[in-house]
């Protein structure tokens, strides 16, 4: 997710960088020709997205690291309970 919102970002940035150098990416290079006022915004938009969708990446590699802090923690409880269970059987 967060390769994906990166080439958003920065498809965004060539896209207002072209639209100074009077360039037209979406209508010049992509053969696509976009409403005036979405054409206005459609930079602004890209990034937006790709933030948004960058973020999103973010969201789950937290969830990830934390679902593996929790094994872990798990694994050594478990360790600690056997490890206890045959002191108190030997």
């Amino acid at each position: 997710m967060k390769i994906l919102g990166l080439i958003l970002i920065v498809f965004g940035v060539v896209d207002l960088a072209g639209s100074y150098a009077e360039f037209d990416l979406w209508g010049g290079f992509i053969g696509i020709q976009l409403p005036e006022v979405i054409w206005q915004y459609s930079s602004f938009i890209e990034m937006g997205l790709g933030y948004f969708i960058f973020n999103l990446g973010k969201g789950n590699e937290s969830a990830s690291e934390t679902a593996e802090t929790a094994e872990t923690a798990e694994t050594a409880e478990t360790a600690e309970t056997t490890e206890t269970t045959e002191a108190k059987v030997d």
